[in-house]
């Protein structure tokens, strides 16, 4: 909790941010994000707008890098 809040302060990000702990796992298997051989969840970003509609969304594994393009484009075409 304290270390997405630094995150979102340090990107001036004033939308809510996710990070799955407790109870482990719950959210990131609901949206097919939890790595259930190692037992953690990966890197996944998923866009929600103000009616709960998932508007977009990348999961990457374990190790793999993240597009920043991808989310520019992403978040342009809202």
């Amino acid at each position: 909790m304290y270390a997405a809040r630094a995150f979102a302060e340090a990107e001036g990000y004033t939308f809510p941010i996710l990070s799955d702990f407790w109870p482990h796992g719950a959210v990131s298997k609901i949206y097919g994000a939890f790595f259930e051989e190692r037992g953690f969840s990966t890197r996944g970003t998923f866009i929600i707008d103000k009616s709960g509609i998932l508007r977009w969304q990348v999961v990457n594994g374990p190790g793999d890098a993240r597009d920043l393009a991808d989310y520019k484009a992403a978040l342009a075409q809202l």
